[in-house]
């Protein structure tokens, strides 16, 4: 709850919280200094416009001085050729000269202002602002002032020479101007006034003359007006675009800065899990072969307890590593599916037999029902999700039981775990899905999970699409449903029966075993011994080329760990002893994570296997590839 919302429910009115009194007059207080500080910023944002406006009204009239002296030059010969039969030459240009003196004036400061302009502060534009304003309201009033040159006896077309060009003249400012509203304010009524003034006292057309002055006055003050308001409302909206792109600019820079720590903290990690996974891996993968190779020894009835809790104790082990390995890699995308069609009977066949004895040892009822039909997942995925959702069922069901119903409707299998046991409170329900989240065991026991089963599940979901559902009461049970692609079997899938694995059928083979890590290399010894299967050991490539002159004939099998000592590739090696031994009776083990190096070792001829291997596994792959080789014995040569 954030203080907000407990201050207006009166939770924390008048409470004391390290040192300060939270009453109303506080909270009031800490409300209006945000909109004080909203006020603030507004007010910064339109300082900032109108001291960018002024820049760029200055920089404008700036540069329009130039054009401004050429024309005041052109204008001022062709009044002094229109003048000459009305008014004294010298008059005339005692006059015009005044008027370029102004306009040189204004033409020296605006040299002065353009002269490192974009590195002038606000104070110098202010200043050069009013002294163009001066320049402006001097050049008007001169130009204005004109009129006073035909009083008297000078004829009246003189006078209307001097008015048009004085009107002509304001009709050019209120152009040269439109950015600056004030300096035309001001500047205007020195032009117009004395022309107004001459015809207001002159006699005849004088009135109307006045009349039109006044009014062309007011239409350029209002055009001017206008025209300015219309500028600086485009220049704010270009100078908010600009201001936005500077925005976007700087967050894309921030994005693209957090994206390459993101990266560069991603290689680092997966840099790690690689290494992790292997230097892990290693004494996990000897001490459970140390542990099968001591349950092949007579062990007393008082020690053969001990060594069922010991293979227990690193079965969990291994299953928790796993699975921390196996989050890591769902949370950096590394799980790539493997899309296939697989038979029911297929993937639920072994999950039958495994959960089918352990609920019996619990003493629960266990239920599988299942149409005959073909499901289009991975099949490694989806068993990871039926088995998680049926451990969790099984660990925290004592009564009643669990059972596993898929229905096949419109192409699609429908996946239902239900059990009878205690259930999830509905407050709970959400958090099940976390990391390392254990509901109902308070006391973390390890024959009830690490919490992270479901959280796997999760990510399985989405990865393969499944729309897992749960729902479930207190004392109840619970009930997880998804779906899954399928279509019906028409023609069984003949399941290839796996055969008996034995270790008689693997006794005799000769091994090769590259392996760099020393306990690994002990324990792989101690088993192969076990197994009457001789064996060679060698740490590196170096330690290889050093001994194989000792040996008269190749081995029946070769094992090689991928990650050997000074950076050797086991799969270098490989690829080197492949013409001699054949790629099917090589084998590459791994405890390496990056995806990119499983990618490599995938597309290799050979087979590999993730460490720690299951030695069931090991003595399948050498029944496999050991026909192979007492098929493919060398012959004696002709030398022997």
């Amino acid at each position: 709850m954030s203080i907000w919302t407990s201050y207006s429910s009166g939770e924390y009115a008048d409470t004391k919280i390290e040192g300060l009194i939270w009453d109303n007059d506080c909270l009031s207080a800490i409300g209006t200094n945000i909109k004080l500080n909203n006020h603030i910023m507004q007010n910064h944002f339109s300082h900032s416009i109108e001291n960018a406006w002024l820049r760029e009204s200055v920089k404008i009239r700036a540069l329009q001085t130039r054009s401004s002296l050429f024309s005041m030059f052109l204008i001022a010969l062709i009044m002094l050729f229109a003048l000459e039969q009305y008014i004294p030459v010298h008059i005339v240009l005692f006059w015009v000269s005044g008027i370029l003196l102004t306009v040189g004036w204004r033409y020296l400061i605006s040299a002065r202002i353009m002269k490192n302009f974009e590195r002038r502060g606000n104070g110098e534009i202010k200043a050069a602002d009013r002294n163009l304003r001066i320049c402006s309201v001097m050049t008007q009033l001169g130009v204005g002032l004109g009129v006073a040159l035909c009083w008297g006896e000078i004829p009246t077309d003189a006078a209307y020479i001097i008015t048009a060009a004085q009107l002509l003249h304001g009709m050019g400012c209120m152009i040269n101007l439109s950015y600056d509203y004030k300096s035309f304010k001001y500047s205007l009524p020195m032009l117009m006034i004395p022309p107004f003034i001459f015809w207001v006292v002159k006699e005849g057309q004088g009135s109307i003359i006045s009349a039109s002055i006044v009014l062309l006055s007011f239409m350029m003050l209002n055009l001017v007006k206008r025209s300015e308001a219309s500028l600086k409302d485009t220049f704010k909206m270009r100078f908010e675009n600009v201001r936005l792109l500077q925005q976007v600019e700087a967050e894309r820079a921030k994005t693209e800065e957090a994206l390459t720590v993101a990266q560069k903290a991603n290689q680092t990690r997966s840099f790690f899990m690689a290494a992790a996974s292997h230097d892990l891996r290693q004494p996990l993968f000897a001490l459970s072969i140390l542990t099968d190779t001591l349950g092949l020894q007579p062990l007393p009835d008082s020690a053969k307890l001990i060594f069922e809790k010991q293979k227990s104790s690193i079965a969990a082990l291994r299953s928790l590593f796993d699975n921390l390995l196996d989050l890591s890699k769902f949370d950096s995308g590394q799980i790539d599916p493997k899309i296939e069609s697989y038979s029911l009977e297929s993937i639920l066949s072994p999950i039958d037999e495994e959960f089918a004895v352990i609920c019996a040892n619990r003493g629960i009822s266990w239920t599988l029902k299942y149409p005959s039909v073909a499901v289009q997942t991975d099949r490694d995925l989806l068993q990871r999700v039926v088995r998680n959702l049926l451990t969790n069922a099984t660990n925290f069901t004592d009564e009643g039981g669990v059972s596993l119903n898929i229905i096949f409707r419109d192409d699609k299998a429908y996946f239902e775990v239900a059990d009878t046991g205690c259930g999830i409170a509905e407050a709970d329900q959400k958090r099940v899905f976390d990391d390392f989240v254990q509901l109902n065991n308070s006391n973390r026991l390890r024959t009830k999970g690490v919490g992270l089963g479901l959280a796997i599940t999760k990510h399985i979901n989405q990865l393969l699409g499944l729309k897992l559902n749960m729902s479930s009461k207190v004392n109840q049970g619970t009930k997880f449903s998804f779906e899954c692609p399928a279509s019906l079997l028409i023609k069984p899938v003949k399941e290839e029966k796996q055969p008996q694995i034995s270790t008689e059928m693997v006794s005799g083979l000769s091994v090769w075993i590259f392996e760099d890590e020393p306990l690994v290399r002990d324990a792989l010894r101690h088993q192969f011994q076990a197994w009457n299967c001789p064996a060679e050991m060698f740490e590196s490539r170096q330690d290889f080329m050093e001994k194989k002159g000792r040996f008269e004939n190749l081995p029946d099998l070769v094992i090689l760990d991928d990650m050997l000592s000074h950076d050797e590739s086991g799969l270098d090696l490989a690829e080197e002893l492949m013409p001699l031994i054949g790629a099917k009776r090589i084998l590459l083990m791994t405890g390496n994570s990056d995806p990119e190096r499983l990618q490599t070792l995938d597309s290799s001829p050979f087979i590999y296997a993730r460490k720690p291997i299951s030695l069931d596994w090991l003595i399948y792959w050498m029944m496999t590839a050991g026909r192979s080789a007492r098929i493919a014995q060398p012959e004696p040569s002709d030398q022997d």
